[in-house]
């Protein structure tokens, strides 16, 4: 997750086709049924659903915490919720941490989906440096990022008030090293890439959404669509559809309680306690048209 620059508003993008499909928390569930979910009714995290997320050097994923104490310390379950926490690192756990240590669990080898619709709902405590988030990534990062795709269902930033619902791919990056080496950089017109939806109170329970299949991917907040971006199809000389749509492969899900560096989001507060808490995930495909992963399950794909 990245500094998103400036996006184009909301209220432009409301006049873009829409994918026709009512979202299936606003419809009776006729055309389509649930695949995989978590209401997060126990006292544990689910390890056939879910695992604990990997320290990495991203702004995001620097302060995960690495030892089992430590991610009992910021990933809670419990009173029907997933609380993931950031927090001053602990004496006794600062062994193999750093300064901070944070909660993130995600999917990835357990539920994978390949377009259909799926939802979160969840609140924060908006403050300084605040940077929390539901979001996809690609099974297969061939290519690394940008090029291999991210799908931002949700992100709350500092004490704003606005829901953050993001694409990323290489043709919104086309100077980054990684796109540089799938195709030479041209002048084409600019794509819509995402949305930034205002007076949204953080703190309250909200429902957060992204449907998408091979031709189009749409954001809703509480059920109602914020924007509809289109696949271009650029698939003609440098321009390759597998770098400017990577959205037809599997993806998992990625909930996450982070903190800023002051590239995007401000720097942390290392004196207070960051917290989410997501009340449930559920993931929904159209009748006669999955693709998806479970271990459970297994594939399934019945299109």
């Amino acid at each position: 997750m990245n500094h998103r620059g400036a996006l184009a508003l909301c209220a432009a993008l409301l006049a873009v086709p829409a994918i026709t499909a009512m979202p299936p928390a606003a419809s009776d569930g006729s055309e389509w049924e649930l695949i995989w979910s978590d209401e997060f009714d126990g006292n544990a995290m689910d390890t056939a659903k879910w695992n604990y997320h990997s320290r990495g050097g991203a702004t995001w994923s620097r302060f995960i915490a690495d030892g089992d104490a430590a991610r009992r310390e910021v990933n809670r379950f419990g009173d029907g919720f997933y609380t993931p926490l950031c927090v001053k690192t602990p004496p006794s756990m600062a062994e193999g941490n750093k300064e901070m240590i944070s909660g993130a669990i995600n999917s990835n080898g357990k539920f994978q989906m390949r377009g259909g619709y799926i939802e979160a709902r969840c609140r924060t405590n908006p403050h300084t440096g605040n940077f929390p988030a539901f979001w996809l990534l690609p099974v297969d990062g061939t290519g690394g990022w940008p090029v291999c795709g991210e799908i931002d269902a949700w992100e709350q930033i500092d004490d704003e008030q606005v829901a953050y619902q993001t694409l990323h791919h290489a043709m919104r990056y086309p100077k980054h090293p990684n796109s540089a080496k799938y195709f030479t950089p041209v002048s084409v017109d600019s794509t819509y890439v995402g949305c930034e939806t205002p007076d949204i109170d953080a703190s309250q329970w909200h429902v957060y959404a992204v449907e998408w299949d091979a031709e189009h991917l749409s954001f809703f907040v509480d059920g109602k669509l914020t924007t509809t971006i289109n696949n271009p199809h650029f698939a003609k000389g440098a321009w390759t559809e597998d770098v400017t749509w990577p959205f037809d492969k599997d993806f998992y899900v990625i909930l996450n309680q982070s903190v800023g560096n002051g590239s995007w989001a401000k720097d942390a507060d290392h004196d207070f306690t960051y917290r989410t808490d997501f009340d449930y995930v559920r993931a929904y495909q159209k009748k006669g048209h999955t693709d998806y992963f479970t271990t459970a399950k297994g594939r399934i794909t019945s299109k």
